[in-house]
């Protein structure tokens, strides 16, 4: 872990701990299987608090659920007071053998249950975040197959996460949470509207 890549096995302990952990939280991710290869998954509604700035979001209700749901009639649990500015995020996370690292795999959906197409995604990247990447924009956040679903899924590129995690595991003290996909999801998550409680941190 020193060096910013973990195994599977390693990868698959740190999944079975954040999820346990997440169960304290408002937005508790599942545990999930495939052909032996575990992963996690989180559905969660955001509510755009101004709809001419898609940086300003506030997290609305998200239904725990143990398999993936079809989203075409997802977006009825928003109310029509909101139906203009209810999106619906879908996140996993998955074990790369190629990289060693986790890979973070995302789509968004508007009201309608339209996926949200990748310039509009870009579009909902918080300003900071933004300027920062400006350079790597379409590198950062690219579109891939779904290994397990199969279909077009939005990913944070995992060519970068080995060394981002090599600094913060350097940086990060002796006393403080050492869930790697913790450390992970709180450095990047926010760059797709992912903000992790800081209960999460918590051993207790």
């Amino acid at each position: 872990m020193s060096l910013g890549v973990i195994s599977e096995e390693e990868c698959f302990g740190f999944m079975e701990d954040f999820v346990q952990r997440s169960k304290k939280s408002s937005e508790p991710w599942d545990l999930m299987e495939h052909g032996g290869k575990l992963y996690i998954y989180l559905k969660s509604w955001k509510v755009l608090s101004n709809q001419k700035d898609h940086s300003k979001v506030s997290d609305n209700s998200s239904d725990r659920i143990s398999e993936p749901v079809e989203t075409e009639t997802d977006h009825t649990i928003c109310s029509d007071e909101f139906s203009n500015a209810c999106i619906l995020f879908e996140y996993y996370v998955i074990y790369s053998e190629s990289y060693s690292v986790p890979v973070l795999y995302f789509n968004v959906y508007n009201s309608n249950g339209g996926l949200v197409s990748l310039s509009d995604v870009w579009d909902l990247v918080p300003a900071h975040y933004k300027e920062r990447l400006e350079e790597n924009r379409w590198t950062f956040i690219t579109q891939s197959e779904h290994p397990y679903l199969g279909r077009p899924y939005y990913q944070l590129h995992p060519c970068h996460t080995a060394t981002l995690m090599k600094d913060v595991t350097s940086m990060t003290s002796s006393n403080a949470c050492s869930n790697y996909l913790l450390s992970w999801l709180s450095a990047v998550g926010p760059v797709v509207l992912l903000s992790l409680p800081l209960t999460l941190a918590s051993d207790t």
